[in-house]
């Protein structure tokens, strides 16, 4: 009987080990997986930074340079954009290009979507930077103004209040003070 005991209780130790084996398996995998998706994405990052540093360096301030008022037309701000995605492309490799596809499961079309976005994030934090950085100091705040003397208030001048007794009524001075009771009697 106690032999019969151990078969079973040994049938059920393994099968949870081989659920917990299964368990493990799966959240190493995701574990690895959510590595190569972060990698991608900062790999995808980093490379587009630098190539709109690059792109930016060499042919954007060329293109300021010689356009009268130093400001790019949408075309030519379309084609450093596009020259900064074939610059990060081409900065990426060809196993660069594979790693973020497989491990973000972009075919080609969808991997230079994904690099323009990164162009295009790259690009808004190099002008929030610059912006930073070129922005005039704060001013100072101004120093407090001296005190203000304020002369003093005239005194108010007395306005006449309606009386409720007739003007032909004696003032209270004019009235005679009443003999107390006891000059009275």
């Amino acid at each position: 009987m106690n032999d019969t005991i151990w078969q079973g209780l040994s049938a059920v130790i393994v099968l949870i080990l081989g659920v917990v084996a299964n368990e493990l398996k799966a959240w190493i995998a995701s574990k690895k997986m959510n590595e190569g998706v972060k990698a991608a994405l900062e790999t995808g990052a980093t490379v587009a930074m630098s190539a709109v540093q690059e792109v930016g360096l060499v042919y954007v301030q060329a293109l300021k340079e010689a356009a009268s008022d130093g400001v790019l037309t949408p075309e030519e701000k379309k084609a450093a954009k596009d020259k900064a995605i074939a610059t990060a492309k081409k900065n990426l490799g060809d196993q660069g290009r594979a790693m973020i596809q497989s491990h973000l499961g972009l075919d080609s079309y969808q991997l230079e979507a994904f690099l323009g976005t990164k162009v295009e994030a790259a690009l808004a934090s190099l002008k929030a930077a610059n912006a930073t950085a070129t922005a005039p100091a704060p001013a100072a705040a101004p120093a407090p103004a001296a005190p203000v003397e304020v002369a003093p208030a005239a005194a108010p001048t007395p306005v006449p209040v309606a009386s409720a007794t007739p003007a032909s009524a004696p003032t209270p001075d004019a009235i005679p003070i009443a003999a107390t009771q006891e000059e009275q009697v």
